[in-house]
């Protein structure tokens, strides 16, 4: 017998019919929280995978620091000769062991990430050769250490092995970046279908429940009733449905903002409505986003815990400001007694703000607008931590975490765009001059602040235009569009003076740096340009360090030290 001849049946008690209807209800709701809970796994599944990918990408990029580390520790034993045996080789056999050994210890951590076949695969492949290539290292060193004529003979086979595993190594680079941006699509993909199957389960539950509205009242109920709940039911769907195919169209959080006050005119009608949220210390609120029917509602709360609605971390309303019970808060707005509503804004757990509405005393807002407000907050949350969220991946890809600047992919592929748009530029390669050995005196966070204080100096030296970049370990690269190499040399012996200025008032130990200069005559590539700044920097410090070199130029007077800075320069 179907449901609707089990209900119509006349003899069947009133009481079990409701009863049929109650679980029918029950059943349909199941529906849209089964969508809702594998979407949110889903959605869950992805967060994890992107932050697994984000956290390779770190520990990648600093095997290719260490990697650089590595390699001048090696070529340092180019500079060996008879009259240098004995401490120097000892000191450079360590520097290469320890390198050494940083590099397996981080070549072991991010082999022991799962992030898939193909990316598993290429990790593995680069290990052997990595491992390959350390064994080269340390029976390069042991040679040249043992007889320093032999050195010159294995450099350019040496120099050529490290430029083929570091095309190995941004080739890894390109396929996390291209894995990452691919899980993120992914992500955004499984929301919307997500959004899709709650919308149409909750279209079935609907639908549903107005087939038994209609069956409920043959057996006696109030057909009216039903059918406005449910046109309210309706209403409150297409809304939500709206709203979120609203956010997920915009890509900023200003974008974000606009579509959140058109929707508070839907939410909340005329009423004074407002979206505070926490800035990035999580320490204040701000005013973002005020209803543009009702205006802003006021609210004096000044940080996400001082809102009683966050700590509660649940909506909540107040029919009067005067309740013993009120929010305090409700009583410092410099209006008559109101009444107000707040829902906390949260994404995965943390909160984010609150959205507040006020009202006349004694006229909260109803449990329909209530609400509309708590999926307006939900959805807000949701749009603008997963914005957030994506902001602060994409940073951590293209920054520096130590100095704040770019990093090494992003400066080259910016200086890739300016040689195909033929744009002239002269490129830089800056090293802190014995860095090592500040490290070993000092310790490694007097090393990390000579590294800051290097980066804050010549960053506030140069143009608004100019790139600078941390290179790996105490490397670095410049690219000044449109400048000549004398223009640059210029510009580069103002920053060394800047630099000894900075480093004398800093209250830590003195440092120096040397640069090499090249530009774009210097080769038809970006590698040979770098090439050609790499080998003017190596002259700079074959000749002393702690001064300027441009790449084929003869030795002149802009390229010698000055006495000032000679006498700043640590001995040795």
């Amino acid at each position: 017998m179907t449901l609707s001849g089990l209900l119509s049946r006349r003899r069947l008690p009133l009481r079990l019919k409701l009863l049929v209807i109650g679980l029918a209800s029950v059943l349909l709701s199941l529906l849209v929280v089964q969508a809702a809970v594998t979407g949110l796994n889903s959605a869950d599944r992805s967060h994890r995978a992107i932050e697994e990918l984000t956290r390779a990408q770190r520990h990648h990029q600093d095997t290719s620091t260490l990697l650089g580390a590595l390699r001048g520790s090696t070529l340092a034993t180019a500079l060996l000769d008879g009259d240098r045996g004995g401490e120097s080789a000892e000191h450079i056999l360590e520097d290469v062991t320890g390198d050494a050994a940083r590099f397996r210890e981080r070549l072991t951590e991010l082999a022991g990430m799962d992030l898939g076949a193909p990316l598993d695969g290429s990790l593995a492949s680069l290990r052997v050769l990595q491992e390959a290539f350390i064994d080269r290292v340390e029976r390069f060193v042991q040679a040249a250490v043992a007889d320093s004529r032999a050195t010159p003979a294995a450099l350019r086979s040496f120099e050529g092995a490290f430029h083929d595993l570091e095309e190995r190594h941004d080739a890894l680079t390109d396929q996390l970046s291209d894995a990452a941006d691919q899980r993120r699509a992914e992500a955004a993909r499984d929301a919307g279908r997500t959004r899709t199957r709650v919308v149409a389960s909750a279209a079935a539950a609907v639908a549903g429940l107005l087939l038994l509205a209609l069956m409920l009242d043959r057996v006696g109920g109030s057909l009216a009733a039903v059918v406005a709940e449910l046109r309210a039911g309706t209403d409150r769907q297409r809304f939500a449905s709206e709203l979120a195919e609203a956010l997920d169209g915009v890509d900023s959080e200003a974008e974000a903002f606009g579509v959140i006050e058109r929707a508070m005119g839907h939410a909340a009608g005329g009423r004074p409505l407002e979206l505070l949220l926490a800035d990035s210390s999580e320490a204040q609120v701000q005013r973002v986003a005020i209803s543009r029917a009702g205006g802003a509602a006021g609210c004096p709360v000044e940080s996400p815990w001082s809102c009683l609605a966050v700590r509660r971390g649940t909506p909540l309303t107040f029919p009067t400001s005067e309740a013993l019970n009120a929010c305090p808060k409700l009583r410092e707005h410099d209006t008559a007694p109101l009444s107000a509503t707040c829902v906390p804004v949260t994404f995965m757990g943390r909160s984010l703000g609150v959205l507040h509405a006020t009202g006349p005393d004694g006229d909260p807002p109803a449990s329909a607008e209530v609400v509309h407000l708590t999926t307006l907050a939900g959805q807000a949350g949701s749009r603008l931590g997963t914005l957030r969220a994506f902001e602060r991946s994409e940073l951590q890809a293209t920054t520096d975490g130590l100095t704040g600047l770019i990093n090494r992919r992003t400066v080259e592929s910016r200086a890739r765009v300016l040689l195909q748009s033929h744009r002239t530029f002269s490129l830089v390669m800056a090293d802190l001059d014995h860095f090592k050995r500040l490290n070993d005196t000092y310790g490694h966070a007097a090393g990390d602040r000579a590294l800051r204080l290097f980066a804050h100096t010549v960053r506030a030296g140069i143009r608004a235009e100019d790139l600078f970049a941390r290179y790996g370990g105490e490397e670095f690269v410049l690219v000044f569009p449109g400048a000549t190499v004398a223009e640059t040399a210029e510009s580069l012996e103002r920053l060394r003076a800047a630099l000894a200025l900075a480093t004398g008032t800093s209250g830590g130990p003195a440092f120096t740096a040397s640069f090499g200069v090249a530009d774009t005559t210097a080769g038809a590539t970006l590698d040979e340009i770098v090439q050609a700044a790499d080998g003017a920097l190596l002259r700079a410090k074959e000749l002393g360090r702690d001064r300027v070199v441009i790449a084929g130029a003869e030795e002149d007077g802009r390229h010698r030290r000055s006495s000032a800075a000679v006498a700043a320069t640590p001995a040795g």
